[in-house]
């Protein structure tokens, strides 16, 4: 588990292999949640001799979450080229701007990290 403390409120990420797939978590905030969850796996084109990743999401009512978690789910899968679940749940209370800018920052530099530790 990866853990970030941002002044009031930390981030967690946590990784499983699950066979040869890989489970994503990332929560955390003020009110830690699922928010969103995607899917995505490598696949080769239909149309040409290319690799390419198929991602779908779903989102609960109300959550931005979905933002992050296509994303990554896409670049983990791409990099370690295996199915894919990565569950979001951040909810920081009266967020602004910035915290929100720093809180997609460090998810996607935990992700680099697990990323990393996982190859």
């Amino acid at each position: 588990m990866i853990r970030r403390e941002l002044g009031r409120f930390a981030l967690m990420a946590e990784a499983k292999w699950i066979g040869k797939s890989l489970s994503v978590m990332i929560y955390g905030g003020d009110v830690p949640h699922v928010g969103a969850v995607s899917v995505a796996y490598p696949s080769k084109s239909e149309f040409r001799d290319a690799s390419i990743v198929t991602m779908s999401t779903l989102s609960l009512p109300g959550h931005k979450d979905y933002v992050v978690s296509g994303p990554l789910a896409e670049r983990l899968a791409k990099a370690l080229n295996t199915p894919v679940v990565v569950t979001v749940g951040v909810h920081i209370d009266n967020a602004s701007p910035q915290d929100l800018e720093t809180v997609v920052a460090e998810i996607e530099s935990m992700v680099d990290e697990l990323a990393s530790a996982l190859k």
